[in-house]
């Protein structure tokens, strides 16, 4: 572990991130409850309030740390009312550490402080540490700041009150988390933790992978600072500057987590029984005895994978076997954990492998050999490009550790209007200038009216090129100097151009072992404007091509695929022309190049800056939406489209998109087309960063394209962002295509592919909507399936019965029509087969159900209709039902109408489609009538008895001196002309 703070240089100023003002590295904020309220005018209200603020902190970086405080501090064993010194010194802490606005982060670190100014208990003192620049030296491992004596922590209204913040003292580490400290808490002989460690450790890379998160229970919070101290020592402070965690949350719910953003949260081990969270969602205690999995063998041989006590599975990575066997003894593991940083240091230049540093350390040294196979898989997994020459570091930590204050952004040598010349050089640099400087003038005054008169410029320009490095950092345009040349090239001149070319290649092979001075991208920096230059000219073939384009390999694409390079390269570069940036994109995704590319998931395999560079938006030839060419998804351009449309997503909640957002729909569409090459949900999921889903959005994603990507990848778009298209599409041939992938992939198990966040309750309510949909004849296959169907769809119908009037106003017809026969189905099923009880059905349901009966549609009157007169739904019910919508004799209306009533299916005058089709089906009994009892009155008594949702006895005695009149009502026709027109015909006498 690093040792040591702050350097005083993380307190001097420089520009950050473009920035033109001065501002210092980090910066710092107070959060509590302080001052007693008092009212009046002019005078200062107390309560939750920013305390002070200190290091320049912006009202963005202000209200961005805001929505990370956490006022509520919970301990499973409350602080005593009157607690000695050594309980406040003793007090919980919780330090939750998490990303902030591009690339900042956040320290929030909260203690209880007792009561505040009125007296009230539960104040919690916040003391936030932003730091806007985690990636530049000095690194350190964020947890390293656990109990650091620079958080403040006042207990009581008066200490509260008096803290202030001190912002130029370097900010400490604490003492408490050594790593010799860790070591021996993980190789504690009394209890064995390195089974936890092993599945903490693949779990947590899985969620820094897909942005998850992993819930470890612990007693109490300095356990769980320990556990997130073991995670960050063994990776390198560089990937521990991108693990976020949060040491202590209470009950944490699905929304806390996505709020926190992190990917490890300690909760205590009496919170875990009560948490409720989606499956996706590692659950793990330390005092648990998991069982360990086998890492997948090269020759694919079986393995398993972890095993929590909770029934998780955590797929084994190289990384928990390297550290299994780095932890052989404490002398040992803390030997060797010391030298993760100098061996990331030394590393290729992009390295994003959680486990590489490990691996490296695995590989050097023999001790180690039981691991050195796993050890080298991940090492080949990354590849190795050839090392940047010298270490420059960005613009602003260059400003920092000189001490100087810088108040303008770095001027763009190409720009003619720049003389960016230092104002100190040694005597032979400002000679060696000006020679320049003249051979610029003097090619400038040479004439180039002729195609031999250019040439001749040409030749001079390459000479200088040749002949002196640094050539590039005069104030020149050179492209506006040289423009494109109007004849063909002669072979010379193109030899000439190759030569050089040649000759930047000789300058890499020989410069690249010795440490270089300062500015030591200015090789690169030369190669791009050389390449750019000669390409624009049209000084370009295959000769050519091949020097430039190993050039671009071997210089430029480590540095662009490097976070902590590409902003200062790409800035120093400047804009570049359309010949060069295509090159350069074809070498990006070349996987011969950039191995990782493929592997990487979309979001974090190029950073935003060198898209941004190399793919400007007017460079993507291809329309933004889908619907058009069907293989444009292969080509590369829409890859890095994608990948720069996913980051900027997995880095924004709110999702700025701006002038790329009309290329959310082709993104997509690359996330859904790369997912279908995984065959399970865990790859698909790894082959994205961040919540792709939220692409779903209506503001980027019109209704068709949605409507052809879930045509097209039918086992792979969440049915929940489906299901606003299914309920109100006027397209029946496109939705019932739609839906009935959606039901066939479900029954098959297929939708476990579905990429992002689970969201079983969501999913399963889509789903229910696509078996709405797609009912025809709801009577086609019987008593057991119309049981099975009901009980599927009855999601939907509660989905229904929740929606308001404008809601239910976007439903389409087809759909309000089938509901209404699924409500009367309901009804049934409820009595019949004790299915649950139908949900209340308000009058804006009603309202929009009711036209389904007494409109022109005859599609829920024929499919009650067919139900009936199969036998599936059976006359003794129907005739109870029937009766049951009045309040005893025919025609006696209820004092509350029956939801089927309401809907249109009874009828005051007895002329509805209930008891229409009751006659129908009680039309033997008209030989009758004779008798002491009523013929229907044993059915009635039968009938009632059955359901359990009704008291018979009294209902019995209700119904009972009607029976002779309900038998005259549904039994003896009222004339010749309603018998013949049967009950649809009847039907229309009733409409309203």
């Amino acid at each position: 572990m690093t040792t040591g703070g702050f350097s005083e240089t993380d307190f001097t100023t420089g520009v950050l991130a473009g920035d033109q003002r001065a501002v210092p590295r980090c910066g710092q904020l107070t959060y509590t409850s302080f001052d007693r309220p008092t009212a009046g005018r002019g005078q200062v209200l107390g309560g939750w309030q920013v305390k002070a603020v200190a290091g320049g902190l912006d009202e963005f970086e202000q209200d961005a740390v805001r929505v990370g405080i956490n006022t509520r501090f919970e301990t499973v064993v409350a602080l005593p009312t009157f607690p000695t010194q050594e309980e406040i010194e003793g007090r919980p802490r919780r330090l939750h550490y998490g990303p902030l606005i591009g690339d900042s982060v956040a320290y929030w670190h909260s203690v209880q402080a007792g009561s505040d100014a009125s007296g009230r208990p539960g104040n919690v003192f916040v003391h936030v540490l932003v730091d806007r620049a985690p990636l530049l030296p000095p690194l350190r491992r964020p947890i390293s700041l656990w109990r650091s004596s620079g958080w403040l922590t006042p207990f009581g209204a008066e200490l509260v009150a008096r803290s202030e913040l001190v912002e130029t003292e370097p900010f400490p580490e604490g003492e408490v988390l050594e790593l010799s400290r860790i070591v021996n808490f993980v190789l504690d002989p009394g209890v064995w933790r390195i089974g936890v460690l092993s599945v903490l450790l693949d779990a947590v890379q899985d969620a820094i992978a897909k942005r998850g998160t992993v819930i470890l229970g612990v007693e109490d919070p300095e356990r769980g600072a320990l556990w997130v101290g073991a995670v960050s020592a063994l990776m390198a402070s560089s990937a521990a500057a991108r693990f976020y965690f949060s040491t202590y949350e209470r009950h944490p719910s699905r929304e806390d987590l996505e709020a926190l953003n992190v990917h490890l949260v300690c909760v205590p081990i009496e919170d875990l029984a009560e948490l409720e969270l989606p499956g996706s969602v590692v659950v793990l205690s330390e005092l648990e005895t998991p069982s360990l999995g086998e890492l997948d063998s090269s020759e694919g041989a079986n393995h398993e994978s972890h095993r929590t006590e909770r029934d998780a599975e955590v797929e084994v990575t190289e990384w928990s076997v390297l550290a299994q066997t780095v932890f052989l003894d404490p002398d040992t593991a803390v030997e060797a954990l010391t030298q993760l940083d100098d061996i990331a240091e030394a590393g290729p230049v992009f390295i994003a492998e959680t486990a590489w540093p490990l691996a490296e350390l695995v590989i050097r040294n023999d001790i180690f050999s039981d691991a050195q196979s796993e050890a080298r898989r991940v090492i080949d997994r990354v590849q190795s490009p050839v090392r940047r020459i010298g270490s420059e570091q960005p613009v602003a930590l260059s400003i920092a550790q000189s001490g100087t204050e810088y108040h303008g952004s770095r001027q763009d040598p190409f720009d003619s209007s720049s003389g960016d010349v230092p104002s100190v050089m040694p005597s032979g640099a400002i000679q060696q200038s000006q020679r320049v400087s003249e051979g610029y003038l003097g090619i400038l005054a040479m004439p180039s009216l002729t195609p031999e008169q250019s040439e001749a410029r040409w030749f001079r320009f390459l000479g200088i090129v040749r002949e002196t490095p640094g050539w590039s950092t005069k104030g020149f345009d050179f492209r506006n100097i040289f423009g494109r040349l109007d004849a063909r090239p002669t072979p010379e001149l193109l030899r000439t151009v190759q030569s050089v070319a040649h000759g930047f290649l000789d300058r890499l092979n020989i410069e690249a072992m010795p440490v270089r001075s300062a500015n030591s991208q200015s090789v690169e920096i030369e190669i791009v404007r050389f390449a750019d230059l000669i390409m624009n000219a049209g000084l370009f073939d295959e000769g050519i091509e091949a020097p430039v384009r190993a050039l671009i390999v071997r210089a430029v694409v480590p540095l662009l695929l490097d976070e902590s390079t590409v902003q200062t390269f790409t800035a120093s570069v400047g804009a570049i022309s359309v010949p060069l940036r295509q090159l350069i994109r074809g070498c990006v995704v070349d996987e011969r190049v950039n191995g990782s590319f493929t592997v990487r998931p979309l979001g974090f395999r190029v950073p935003r800056a060198a898209i941004v560079w190399m793919l400007p938006t007017e460079d993507v030839q291809i329309d933004g939406g889908i619907r058009g060419n069907a293989t444009a998804v292969e080509e590369p351009t829409v890859a890095l489209v994608a990948d720069l449309v996913l980051r900027t997503v997995a880095d924004s909640p709110r999702c700025h998109l701006g002038e790329w957002s009309p290329f959310v729909p082709l993104a997509l569409w690359r996330v859904l087309w790369e997912s279908r090459t995984k065959n399970d949900a865990e790859a698909a999921q790894a082959y994205f960063v961040g919540d792709a889903t939220s692409l779903f959005s209506p503001e980027y994603l019109p209704h068709e394209d949605l409507l052809t990507l879930a045509q097209r990848f039918p086992d792979v778009v969440p049915p929940r962002y489906l299901q606003s298209t299914i309920i109100s599409s006027r397209q029946p041939p496109e939705i019932g295509f739609v839906c009935a992938n959606l039901v066939r992939d479900a029954e098959a198990g297929r939708l476990a592919l579905t990429i992002g966040l689970r969201d079983v309750d969501g999913d399963a309510t889509a789903l229910s909507w696509a078996q709405v949909r797609l009912a025809d004849r709801w009577a086609a296959s019987g008593f057991a399936e119309l049981e099975r169907v009901v009980g599927l769809m009855r999601p939907a119908l509660m989905s229904f019965c929740r929606m308001n009037a404008a809601e239910i106003a976007e439903l389409s017809t087809d759909v309000l029509d089938r509901l209404v026969v699924l409500l009367f189905a309901s009804r049934w099923a409820r009595d019949r087969c004790a299915a649950p009880h139908v949900p209340f059905v308000g009058d804006a349901q009603i309202s929009g159900l009711r036209h389904s009966i007494l409109g022109s549609s005859d599609y829920a009157r024929t499919n009650i209709a067919e139900l009936i007169r199969s036998g599936i739904i059976d006359r003794e019910w129907l005739l109870v039902t029937v009766m049951f919508l009045t309040d005893g004799a025919p025609g006696q209306a209820r004092r509350r109408p029956d939801l089927l009533t309401s809907l249109g299916l009874g009828s005051e005058n007895g002329a509805g489609l209930l008891e229409s089709l009751a006659r129908e089906t009680l039309s033997d009994l008209r030989g009758f009538g004779d008798e002491v009892l009523s013929p229907i009155a044993d059915m009635f008594r039968e009938e009632v008895r059955r359901r359990p949702n009704v008291d018979s006895q009294a209902e019995i005695a209700k119904y009972r001196p009607f029976v002779w009149q309900w038998f005259e009502h549904l039994v003896m026709p009222t004339s010749e002309s309603e018998c013949s027109q049967g009950p649809l015909g009847r039907l229309g006498k009733d409409k309203i």
